[in-house]
């Protein structure tokens, strides 16, 4: 309005890979959304709104097919389609458990010349967002982040990067390599800790199925808890009816009630999905298959490869 922003968002089309429920390997286009504000003397106009429609708008046409978001107050999101969806494992790192970890004898900083090989260790995650060489090397390159690595003298075999400039302050968000090494890593970081004086601990976020390294914690003693993964909507009914076809081997048909909701059918047998219902399908939150059982159930079919447990590591939210 008269030369002046008054609110924005910032969008960015990913693909998500990841193995599906019967581990074949999958490929998801999603939008993240991020950075959404506006200026405050603008707030309680619909600003806002606009702007993530308009959002939605441009991600769908790029062919996403979900939106996702992540946000400290879900009320504004909730109200405009959005829910909690997938999943994702919180350890606590308290500073007893440091006597339990590997050495940190090995263990130094990430040098720039290191970005290639933390990249090679990265793609080795059956979770993750799709990403080139070059991507990473800026990610791994972002200011207020700190990078430790594992070096035995051959260079890195395992990293481990806590914090995003003013984000993710005190939490170990993307990692990779093997457990020990990481683990090495994760040390190092509770060690250099600034606040570990106050006995504030250190978190560590992981997929719900990375195994190793949020396993290990749990197994000494580190609290941990099932979170979600951020809030989705479904951009593309159609699309979404396509993916649901794709995971079932009978055949089915769809069809938009006067209600906005989706009809589908399977022979003589019907059941209705609600818009809100769809991301339930997919990527429930915290792994709840509810929904999808009473789908299954209501058609007497079985979803196979549903459903899905996608993971974005922290550099990788926008």
């Amino acid at each position: 309005e008269d030369g002046e922003v008054r609110s924005a968002c910032a969008i960015l089309p990913r693909e998500l890979i990841f193995p599906d429920g019967v581990g074949k390997a999958r490929q998801l286009s999603v939008g993240l959304i991020g950075s959404v504000s506006t200026a405050e003397a603008s707030r309680g106009q619909g600003l806002a709104s606009s702007v993530l429609q308009l959002a939605e708008r441009e991600l769908q046409a790029e062919g996403c097919l979900i939106s996702m978001l992540w946000a400290d107050d879900p009320d504004f999101y909730l109200g405009r389609g959005y829910r909690p969806i997938g999943m994702e494992i919180d350890c606590i790192l308290e500073m007893p458990l440091c006597r339990d970890l590997p050495s940190t004898a090995r263990v130094r900083s990430a040098l720039p010349g290191d970005y290639e090989r933390l990249h090679q260790l990265y793609i080795t995650q059956d979770r993750r967002m799709a990403r080139s060489a070059a991507e990473s090397s800026a990610l791994f390159a972002t200011p207020g982040m700190r990078v430790f690595v594992q070096d035995a003298g051959q260079g890195p075999t395992a990293y481990a990067c806590l914090g995003r400039g003013h984000d993710l302050d005190g939490v170990i968000h993307e990692w990779a390599g093997a457990t020990d090494s990481v683990l090495a890593c994760v040390r190092a970081h509770m060690e250099s800790n600034p606040a570990q004086e106050e006995s504030s601990p250190l978190f560590l976020m992981a997929s719900a199925s990375a195994g190793g390294v949020s396993e290990r914690l749990q197994s000494l003693g580190a609290p941990s808890a099932l979170g979600v993964l951020g809030l989705g909507k479904i951009l593309d009914v159609e699309a979404a009816a396509a993916v649901l076809a794709d995971n079932c081997s009978a055949p089915l048909s769809f069809k938009q009630t006067s209600h906005g909701h989706t009809e589908v059918r399977h022979g003589s047998k019907t059941a209705n999905i609600t818009a809100h219902h769809w991301l339930e399908l997919f990527m429930p939150a915290k792994g709840e298959c509810e929904r999808l059982e009473r789908l299954e159930r209501a058609l007497n079919i079985r979803f196979d490869g549903l459903p899905w447990a996608p993971f974005l590591w922290g550099l990788d939210s926008i």
